[in-house]
């Protein structure tokens, strides 16, 4: 009798530990298979994520093109397309209310009035670049007049004073100062930073503000993503060779 009972234990003893570990093995399959899944669920979110962006990222160039196509002019008021089932808000901001990156060696040319105001500030405080300038009036008579803001101590024969810092940038020179006045009978300005690239303001009555616009096309997806291009007008710029060239009105 005891030797049932013995035997029978036994048995019981061996039944609940292969159990135990049945149940051990079913558990760490169904958390391999929940990784699994998890990870997969997470790929094709993201997956599904990017191409939105992407979609966002396309539509927002294209509200750029449109905006250029149709004269950035008239985008001064905000207006919003739908540009395959995502609105696309556009803005225009004139030349003279908005910053522009300029490049190193690469021409800025701007349109002007008839007028004596007319300032540049640039080197944002926050980006130390110590850019210099050179600036280029073109006159109607097709004289130049040209100015070099020596920042970084390059050159020996500037004749462009640094006014000081403003708010915003550390270097500015106000060219209604200047004797003779450059601006007097330029119909542009062209503007080269040299040895760095750096931020420009510009600012003034004689600018002509439709020679220039800051374009802004946000678009946003039905799921909130939002995607921003920027792209700045300018009047077209001749190359840099035009500077060293004897100019007059008609042509070189």
């Amino acid at each position: 009798m005891i030797t049932y009972f013995q035997t029978n234990l036994k048995r019981n003893l061996q039944n609940g530990q292969a159990l135990a570990l049945i149940l051990l093995v079913m558990s760490a399959v169904l958390v391999v298979g929940l990784s699994v899944a998890s990870r997969s669920i997470t790929s094709q979110s993201l997956s599904t994520q990017t191409e939105r962006s992407q979609q966002a990222f396309s539509a927002a160039e294209a509200g750029i093109q449109e905006a250029l196509r149709r004269d950035p002019k008239n985008f001064v008021n905000t207006q919003t397309l739908d540009i395959n089932g995502i609105n696309v808000d556009i803005k225009a901001t004139t030349i003279s209310s908005a910053p522009i990156l300029g490049l190193k060696d690469t021409v800025i040319q701007v349109a002007l009035a008839n007028a004596s105001g007319f300032m540049i500030s640039w080197d944002k405080n926050n980006v130390v670049t110590n850019a210099d300038l050179e600036v280029i009036f073109v006159h109607k008579d097709g004289s130049l007049v040209k100015f070099y803001c020596d920042i970084g101590n390059h050159v020996s024969n500037e004749n462009c004073t640094d006014d000081g810092p403003d708010s915003n940038y550390r270097h500015s020179h106000d060219f209604k100062n200047d004797k003779p006045s450059p601006m007097a009978n330029a119909e542009s300005v062209r503007i080269i930073p040299r040895w760095n690239d750096t931020t420009i303001s510009l600012s003034g009555n004689s600018i002509d503000n439709t020679s220039g616009y800051l374009v802004q096309s946000t678009a946003s997806t039905p799921d909130g993503i939002v995607r921003k291009v920027e792209a700045k007008t300018t009047s077209l710029s001749l190359d840099n060779v035009f500077d060293y060239s004897l100019y007059s009105g008609s042509g070189l």
